[in-house]
């Protein structure tokens, strides 16, 4: 794990942090997309139980984040299954390890 993604620097994500995703998300896909973050953080406010969001926190803020929804009795199992909705790490700070330690988190 990089020095950029120490544990301490891992934490759930709020509603808050909306802008700060989609800014991320802005810069690696070259588009906004910020109807899809809305509908995405609104059912993460109206169900957060069935959602991880996660973030990696730096001196200048959001460095990455990781969105996962939890769905239960998906895919012909009982079992809760998890299904990344989105990760994102700020492009001067890929290849540091703070994707895999949002993963591994």
């Amino acid at each position: 794990m990089s020095t950029l993604a120490r544990k301490g620097d891992i934490r759930p994500l709020d509603f808050s942090d909306m802008a700060s995703v989609i800014k991320i998300d802005r810069k690696l896909s070259g588009r906004s997309r910020t109807g899809f973050f809305e509908k995405r953080f609104q059912a993460f406010k109206s169900e957060p139980d069935a959602f991880v969001y996660l973030g990696c926190y730096g001196n200048d803020g959001l460095d990455g984040y990781l969105l996962v929804h939890i769905l239960e009795g998906e895919f012909g199992t009982p079992e809760p299954v998890a299904v990344m909705d989105s990760l994102g790490v700020q492009p001067e700070l890929q290849h540091q390890g703070i994707g895999a330690a949002l993963l591994e988190e």
